[in-house]
């Protein structure tokens, strides 16, 4: 362990490192991550159930499997659950979660839940704010019971092999932040009724397969701060209604099939000239169609920036670009000249 002050000494338990008691000296809170801890968590911890609210066993190499992890279910009363990067295995997310239906917290990214995606394991968690469950790989769509969650703000489900459409955004009246990036199989368009989702910050869905054009309406989210739309194959122009979008501080398009020219007030809320645009991407370039006098970068150009964490090769590929013929080799000329790894994952 990293830490591990007065732990299995005859201290007090509420005075170990990482735990914390109620005023009764029950344990109500633990946090562990990132501390070097291996092996498996014991099953005994379920006994910490009528007051335990608060887990954070997050950046460990811990391993638990199938039953081995039968012990979550027991821990009813909590609210924040982390166990990201850890390597607990199931088919899917755990059965188990179904019964933590006072979570508003729950993270089970990048561990080894590989396998079916069932909704219903969701449904109960009416209180759930923050669902992070990207890194794994289900093969399925989202489930209705995720988007119709009511107090859902932020949605991550990155790199998990998502398949089917985005449509059940729509019914995500509370959310603020999505990230769907790294999802090959999801298909479809950008609903028009994004435009509904007036809480929403952050939208982003670089590196899927989405196609169709960038709706009008999502010049109605006033709140929104980033959008990363690149490495898709959405066509069209860009609308003139990002414009209105006077909060948006990054917005991504490079990597699509967009034509005609960025529009003037999109360029008039650039940082450079008073607004807080600080990020604008595109396929400005001489290879593409569309024309962007205000850009911050212009397609290779972008590729240091943007959120995407596929390969040079996979992202040039996607582009649509022949990495073995002349045009391939310049840009990956380009990409060594400016230091970017064709193994390394760039992800902002």
């Amino acid at each position: 362990w990293t830490k591990s002050d007065k732990w299995l000494t005859v201290a007090n338990a509420c005075t170990w490192y990482g735990i914390t008691c109620d005023e009764n000296w029950l344990v109500k809170k633990i946090d562990l991550h990132k501390n070097g801890i291996t092996g498996s968590i014991p099953d005994e911890i379920r006994h910490l159930g009528p007051t335990l609210t608060h887990l954070d066993l997050s950046d460990n190499l811990v391993y638990n499997t199938n039953e081995g992890l039968s012990w979550i279910a027991a821990l009813t009363e909590m609210t924040y659950l982390n166990v990201f990067f850890c390597n607990f295995a199931y088919d899917g997310p755990p059965i188990y979660l179904q019964n933590l239906t006072k979570l508003t917290h729950l993270d089970i990214s990048f561990s080894l839940f590989f396998g079916k995606l069932d909704g219903k394991i969701f449904s109960k968690m009416q209180n759930l704010e923050y669902l992070s469950m990207g890194g794994n790989s289900y093969g399925a769509p989202l489930p209705k019971e995720i988007a119709s969650l009511p107090k859902l703000k932020t949605l991550y489900i990155e790199d998990a092999d998502l398949k089917g459409d985005i449509a059940l955004i729509s019914e995500m009246t509370s959310i603020e932040k999505i990230r769907f990036d790294g999802n090959t199989g999801l298909t479809g368009s950008i609903p028009n009724t994004i435009g509904d989702l007036t809480n929403m910050i952050s939208f982003s869905v670089g590196n899927c397969a989405l196609t169709g054009t960038i709706p009008t309406s999502i010049g109605l989210l006033q709140n929104l701060q980033d959008l990363f739309l690149q490495n898709n194959s959405l066509t069209g122009s860009i609308p003139s209604e990002v414009a209105s979008l006077i909060a948006l501080r990054q917005f991504h398009t490079e990597g699509n099939n967009l034509l005609g020219a960025m529009p003037d007030g999109i360029c008039e809320r650039r940082d450079s000239v008073g607004g807080v645009l600080s990020v604008l991407a595109a396929d400005c370039d001489e290879s593409h169609e569309l024309v962007c006098e205000c850009c911050t970068c212009c397609f290779l150009e972008c590729f240091q920036d943007n959120s995407m964490t596929v390969s040079a090769t996979q992202w040039l590929e996607k582009a649509g670009i022949d990495v073995t013929g002349e045009y391939g080799s310049k840009a990956f000329q380009w990409l060594d000249k400016e230091n970017v790894s064709e193994t390394s994952p760039v992800k902002s």
